[in-house]
């Protein structure tokens, strides 16, 4: 049934490519033109800055604005903080060693640091054990999927002869 109605759809679409008119053009390369740039002339519009209605104020300013002046103290913080830097005697280092010795990574005896890779160690090969115990699991899934796809392929095979 599909299939029929797919041919009919197929021989329905070739009638009509079979039987729609043809469109040409055709191209005279004497009776082409070019295309002509005309400039356009450009009109200065001077008006707006010798308007005397927008360079007015249309706001008066209040009375306290017009006392305000920006005169005052200079206040640089530059001095200020060139003040307030030298002024502690702690010294602050930012390099790699000295964060290590705060935060004491490298101070533990040798034999404390060779317990603790053997302990990283044992836990990763725990870890590997885990790893291959789930890569066999699911080698064995993957195998009975496929047998029981198979058989359920050939019993339908089967019925169907």
């Amino acid at each position: 049934m599909r299939g029929k109605v797919l041919v009919q759809l197929a021989l329905f679409v070739s009638m009509i490519m079979l039987f729609s008119p043809t469109i040409l053009a055709t191209s005279d390369i004497n009776e082409l033109n070019p295309n002509d740039y005309q400039e356009n002339k450009f009109k200065k519009n001077s008006d707006l800055i010798h308007d005397q209605s927008s360079t007015n104020q249309k706001v008066q300013i209040p009375e306290e604005q017009k006392n305000l002046t920006f005169e005052g103290n200079s206040s640089n913080g530059l001095s200020e903080l060139k003040e307030k830097i030298f002024q502690s005697e702690e010294k602050d280092t930012n390099t790699i060693k000295a964060k290590a010795e705060n935060l004491k990574l490298f101070s533990q005896s040798e034999s404390a640091r060779l317990g603790s890779l053997e302990e990283g160690s044992s836990s990763s090969s725990s870890l590997s054990l885990l790893i291959a115990v789930f890569v066999g699991i699911c080698i064995l899934l993957l195998i009975v999927v496929i047998v029981i796809w198979n058989r359920t392929t050939q019993g339908k095979q089967s019925l169907g002869k």
